[in-house]
């Protein structure tokens, strides 16, 4: 769903128009790539998988953020959420990269 929603906001122009539900998707998705890996997976399931599906949210998440970032001026207005999510991406990447292949 979320790669589905990242791919129409960055149509030119883009698909959907920006309101709080779209906002507060925003925000989820930035709360998502922040969150500690223990708190996305809740315990359940097999650790091994439960850690891929969390780096596919984060990858999906991030993604969106960063195809929003054109059509909205809310990383503006919202510096400290800007500066957040920067330091979310970067640290983010660095993981993924570090991982073994």
């Amino acid at each position: 769903m979320i790669e589905a929603i990242r791919y129409f906001v960055s149509l030119d122009p883009p698909l959907p128009e920006l309101d709080t539900e779209l906002l507060r998707l925003l925000h989820e998705c930035l709360a998502a790539a922040d969150a500690d890996d223990n708190n996305l997976l809740g315990g359940r399931g097999n650790p091994r998988q439960g850690s891929i599906e969390v780096i596919k949210l984060r990858v999906a998440c991030i993604k969106l953020l960063t195809a929003s970032m054109p059509m909205t001026d809310f990383f503006s207005k919202h510096h400290a959420t800007r500066q957040r999510y920067r330091f979310c991406a970067n640290m983010k990447y660095r993981h993924l990269i570090s991982l073994p292949g």
